[in-house]
């Protein structure tokens, strides 16, 4: 599989929602920066793979990025995930494989608290929910690869 960069809002977006994806990437995951544009980012049954990165050398792996600072000093983004499981990297711990992390050296305590394979950001106010440490219950991806294709037809956004 080639490099991905799964999601990225970097050219800002009004609101994202995303319910129901499934997906690998050896490179990063979802990168979830704010700026003026975005107002809300809603993330609803959700698994990422992390594989190893085919260059050895490579740098990143981070599954789900938090932007805490904004340039333009707009506010943080809204978050909200639900159901979001990530399967990190071979040797890799969940609580590493996204950012803010407790290695971030952020002297504001914004990292993450795991707890029974569940990881938070309980200092980051505008974060709802967190994200499972593997793969979701029965190891079932919420889109099987089986169920993709030419011929695929969003059933659409569904409320909570």
């Amino acid at each position: 599989m080639p490099s991905v960069i799964f999601i990225q809002t970097f050219g800002g977006s009004k609101e994202m929602r995303i319910d129901r994806l499934t997906g690998e990437s050896d490179y990063q995951g979802f990168f979830l920066p704010g700026n003026a544009k975005n107002t809300n980012f809603i993330l609803k049954n959700v698994n990422l793979i992390m594989d190893p990165p085919l260059n050895s050398t490579a740098k990143g792996g981070y599954a789900f990025w938090l932007d805490l600072g904004q340039k333009d000093g707009s506010a943080p983004v809204p978050t909200q995930s639900y159901n979001f499981y990530v399967q990190p990297r071979t040797g890799r711990a969940l609580d590493t494989s996204v950012a803010p992390d407790r290695g971030s050296g952020d002297p504001q305590n914004t990292w993450p608290t795991e707890a029974n394979g569940y990881l938070t950001w309980p200092n980051l106010s505008y974060v709802t929910g967190g994200i499972y440490d593997g793969l979701p219950p029965d190891g079932i991806d919420f889109v099987p690869a089986s169920s993709v294709g030419n011929n695929y037809v969003s059933p659409g956004y569904l409320p909570q």
